[in-house]
């Protein structure tokens, strides 16, 4: 309880920040007459990511370690690994070339990770809510469902792809 009112809190400071663009007062500068190293940031974007899709592996591995050995366990965590593993490919096999390409050749690429960061805090966030709903199931593949764990697992996907699908939108203006 506390600490995810700490992380939440966290993140509204960080998101505010980026959202207010860090001004000083008085002083107000268009981010496209900033030097700015957008590969850099693309290249941290991607290594949080990493990190969070990891934690998913290991919560999901985990959850299968202390679970009994049977179908329903496995069909939940072999269900669950394949929902990672698409959510994976939605970002490293195509999509973030796409992105790359575009912020290297715009005239404001501080406006794109802009963008970017905060796409990834939605991101990030459907990542988490799928990797705990896994825990959940695979940990009582056979106890009653509930609309809290019916939202993880499914709104988890969706806020990743739906914080993916405005980021590529609105940095690229595809979709």
């Amino acid at each position: 309880g506390a600490r995810l009112a700490w992380w939440a809190g966290a993140a509204a400071v960080d998101l505010a920040g980026t959202w207010l663009r860090h001004p000083l007062p008085g002083r107000r500068f268009p981010s496209r007459h900033f030097v700015f190293d957008a590969e850099h940031m693309v290249e941290r974007i991607r290594l949080f990511l990493i990190l969070q899709l990891g934690e998913t592996v290991l919560t999901i591995g985990s959850s299968i370690s202390g679970a009994p050995a049977d179908a329903p366990t496995t069909a939940a965590a072999f269900g669950a690994f394949v929902a990672l593993v698409c959510l994976w490919a939605t970002y490293f096999l195509g999509g973030e070339e796409i992105v790359t390409r575009q912020i290297a050749t715009t005239a404001d690429p501080m406006r794109s990770i802009h963008r970017a960061v905060n796409g990834m805090y939605g991101t990030l966030t459907g990542l988490v809510a799928l990797a705990v709903g896994s825990a959940l199931v695979i940990g009582h593949a056979t106890g009653p469902g509930s609309d809290l764990l019916g939202l993880l697992l499914f709104g988890g996907p969706i806020l990743y792809l739906v914080a993916q699908a405005w980021w590529y939108y609105v940095t690229t203006g595809r979709r």
